[in-house]
């Protein structure tokens, strides 16, 4: 029996050896293809490729080392765990792509909802400056309308005053009424109204005073000022006194022709004020007098507390 050359059963050896090593069992090659599937599954997931890349990277690096031990025909074992750590790798790629998908859905969620509420909130301020605008233009108009309204009151009052005070100088003419800067002024002698040395009115005077009532009780805003006057005949004291006496006398009579009391001023000056000069009878009986003095609203102040007054009358 002839032997195989050396060399030719050194080849066979090699060869056996080799085909050896390219196989592996059973174990391997199913771990091996879970791997591929599990590896599949997360490269065909778009969530994984969009959220999980690099985990996905590592998964395939972890696969092609498993499929390059089993071509270098490394144990079974070996390349179990390779398939294994593959197909974990693979998971966990699958997973976090889930998660990240999730938070990412989460997180347009909630931008969509800021976004909503902000817009939400854009409007509401929108509404709110609009509603104030319109306010303020409605609060303008008001106040314009009112202004106009004012100012036609004030001229209508005015015209009505204007009226009242034009009717008041009509009525006094009546009775010789002077306008003054103080009012119109009526003038009494006193010798028209009174005995001599006596504060009783004369009843001849009451028709005059009685015009003055009427005029009085028809303009209920006009004040009256009486004021009494003497010559200088008697003295300082007792021309004073029957001056005041005089003036509340006509006072009274007002009162008692329906004006009311709270609208008349007496006052007595006796020789005070002069308007003619008292050295002969003419200039005397001249100073002898009762002086009513009418002021509408308008010319009260000037009656009552006008620091100018015409010659004669007493200053306030």
């Amino acid at each position: 029996m002839k032997h195989a050359p050396l060399s030719f059963s050194l080849a066979v050896l090699a060869a056996a050896a080799l085909a050896g090593c390219a196989t592996s069992g059973p174990v391997a090659d199913q771990s091996l293809q879970n791997a591929h599937a599990a590896f599949q599954a997360a490269q065909s997931d778009p969530q994984v490729r969009q959220h999980a890349p690099s985990e996905l990277a590592q998964a395939s690096g972890a696969l092609t080392r498993a499929d390059q031990m089993q071509k270098e025909g490394r144990g079974d074992d070996l390349i179990s765990h390779q398939s294994y750590l593959a197909t974990q790798a693979a998971n966990t790629a699958r997973e976090l792509g889930l998660a990240r998908a999730n938070q990412a859905e989460l997180a347009n969620a909630d931008a969509q909802r800021n976004k909503i509420l902000l817009e939400a909130r854009t409007r509401e301020a929108e509404k709110a400056r609009h509603e104030a605008d319109l306010a303020r233009a409605q609060a303008d108009s008001v106040r314009a309308a009112q202004a106009q309204a004012a100012q036609a009151q004030s001229a209508q009052a005015a015209q009505n005053r204007d009226a009242d005070i034009a009717k008041l100088q009509a009525e006094l003419e009546s009775v010789k009424a002077q306008r003054t800067s103080r009012g119109w002024v009526v003038t009494l002698p006193t010798n028209v109204l009174f005995d001599t040395a006596d504060s009783t009115l004369k009843p001849g005077s009451q028709q005059t005073l009685n015009e003055i009532a009427r005029v009085m009780r028809e303009h209920r805003d006009a004040t009256v000022t009486v004021e009494g006057y003497t010559d200088n005949q008697g003295s300082f004291n007792y021309n004073r006194m029957l001056s005041e006496q005089r003036a509340m006398a006509v006072k009274q009579a007002l009162v008692q022709s329906g004006v009311d009391a709270s609208r008349i001023t007496a006052r007595g000056y006796g020789e005070g004020y002069p308007v003619a000069s008292n050295t002969n009878a003419e200039g005397r009986q001249l100073n002898r007098r009762v002086q009513i003095v009418v002021a509408p609203p308008s010319e009260r102040s000037s009656a009552t507390g006008g620091s100018v007054r015409p010659s004669g009358a007493p200053p306030r």
